[in-house]
């Protein structure tokens, strides 16, 4: 599932300070940039192996699912993935394990369903107050063109009216 980076504050928003500190420190790229030249991964798996990392740190993915989740998006063997995990545990997650062990717990019994996905009342919430779209700026154009082809009179915005000769007269 992808989030938008909106969504990934709020939830980083809600993490306790040992986890904030960890997420936004130098050191964890340094180590999974390590860990992936260890494991001759390339750089775009690198880059996929922090994402997931990232994506657990925020509670946004099941840790029970981790391995499944770098064997899959690393598109490497088991045996590999089961390394691999065995080390970001060792040095990421276990630091911090009573901390990501609490805030699991706080979004289980919170907010949200234990796996990242909003509870039934947030769904709730978003659909009794839904979010205004933001008006697409191609269509809006594309329909008033149309609009002039059926022979309907342009619409102008107030600024270019105020702007308008007077004296104009309209050309038949």
């Amino acid at each position: 599932m992808t989030y938008t980076s909106q969504q990934l504050r709020e939830y980083y928003k809600k993490l306790p300070a040992d986890i904030k500190e960890v997420v936004g420190s130098s050191e964890l790229s340094e180590k999974i940039i390590q860990l992936g030249e260890t494991h001759h991964l390339h750089i775009d798996k690198v880059g996929q192996l922090s994402d997931e990392v990232g994506l657990t740190l925020l509670g946004l993915t099941k840790p029970d699912d981790f391995v499944k989740n770098i064997a899959t998006r690393l598109k490497i063997d088991q045996p590999t993935a089961e390394a691999i995990t065995a080390e970001i545990n060792q040095a990421i997650f276990l630091p911090i394990r009573e901390s990501l062990q609490e805030a699991a717990a706080a979004r289980r019994n919170g907010s949200s369903n234990g796996n990242g996905a909003p509870s039934a009342e947030q769904v709730l919430r978003e659909i009794e107050n839904p979010v205004p779209a933001q008006v697409n700026i191609f269509e809006q154009k594309m329909s008033q063109m149309f609009d002039l082809a059926r022979g309907a009179e342009p619409v102008l915005p107030e600024e270019k009216l105020k702007h308008r000769d007077p004296y104009l007269e309209p050309i038949e």
